[in-house]
């Protein structure tokens, strides 16, 4: 997938300052009753002190992890609803030179409770 994101993408409003939660969990995993092509689902579980939040990404797309993971020093979920990308609402990005981090595109984003 070959997109580029615009200087000005906001921040995706589902969590602020996710750069300051660790990740505790990652799950990925196809959805069940989703034909060719699989659409793949993203549970992603961050921590801040006593604070958990659960993030359910759906329809995930090039999906990668640097080496260096769990590392959360840059990670950054922007919303990408604006630029027209066919079926993508949410980009999921490093913006630290260090890895670790989870960067992929995807559907949708909701939050688990």
């Amino acid at each position: 997938m070959n997109r580029r994101l615009r200087e000005d993408t906001p921040d995706h409003p589902i969590l602020q300052r996710p750069w300051e939660f660790d990740i505790t969990g990652l799950s990925v995993y196809e959805e069940p009753d989703s034909s060719p092509p699989f659409q793949l689902t993203l549970d992603l579980t961050l921590r801040r002190g006593s604070e958990t939040r659960r993030l359910r990404f759906r329809d995930v797309r090039d999906f990668t992890i640097d080496k260096g993971f769990p590392n959360s020093t840059g990670l950054r979920i922007l919303d990408v609803r604006g630029q027209q990308l066919e079926g993508i609402r949410v980009r999921v990005v490093n913006f630290e030179p260090i890895g670790g981090c989870p960067e992929f595109w995807a559907h949708d984003v909701t939050e688990l409770r």
